[in-house]
């Protein structure tokens, strides 16, 4: 879900509280921090590795004999 965020709401203890209790709860996610920008937490996640054949191990298996 997304909504404006408006410049009063920055200097509202309520929302200050709201983001700090958002963040110790959810530790994954971090916020990308600009002036001008709006409050945005990005969830952090690890990068998965999809194994590729290397170009000569693509060439083997086109060549390789029917079996």
């Amino acid at each position: 879900m997304a909504r404006p965020i408006y410049a009063h709401e920055l200097s509202d203890p309520d929302f200050a509280w709201l983001l700090s209790s958002f963040r110790e709860q959810h530790p994954e996610y971090i916020m990308v921090e600009g002036n001008c920008l709006p409050v945005s937490l990005i969830r952090e996640v690890t990068p998965v590795r999809v194994g590729v054949p290397m170009q000569n191990e693509a060439e083997d298996l086109d060549t390789a004999e029917p079996e």
